[in-house]
């Protein structure tokens, strides 16, 4: 995830791009964003090819009997072409944080695609499966 200093001196444009994940300033304002986001309570990750195109930004929920990865959002206009390094990155980070499920919330047109290509079942409007079924295409 970014680091404090690299957080601080992005914020402005890390801001934008909160603001573009669905739903988020239903729940949440700039300033409780990057309180959580500072204290580590979210990570944020960027994803660029010669510059940052968007982010992606998760969370680790310990439950009694599991912890789970929650990607709690995915922004940009390129989030399509790099879904399958996100999606990557995302088992990497659930298995390094010792995570049993990794769980998507999605706007209804992803649905489709992390379920047909990702492994991800319908549950609610929430996509879920287990660390380790990665699907290789």
């Amino acid at each position: 995830p970014m680091c404090d200093s690299t957080v601080d001196f992005h914020w402005e444009m890390i801001w934008v791009l909160f603001r573009e994940v669905p739903g988020w300033l239903n729940l949440y304002d700039e300033r409780s964003t990057f309180m959580m986001v500072k204290r580590g309570a979210l990570q944020v990750w960027a994803y660029s090819d010669t510059e940052i195109r968007g982010i992606m930004v998760t969370r680790v929920n310990e439950f009694p009997k599991a912890k789970v990865l929650d990607v709690v959002g995915i922004s940009g206009i390129f989030g399509l072409e790099f879904m399958e390094d996100l999606d990557s990155v995302c088992e990497a980070i659930a298995r390094q944080e010792g995570c049993t499920y990794l769980v998507c919330a999605a706007r209804p047109g992803m649905e489709r695609v992390l379920a047909r290509k990702h492994a991800g079942s319908r549950l609610m409007t929430i996509m879920v499966r287990p660390v380790g079924l990665l699907r290789r295409s």
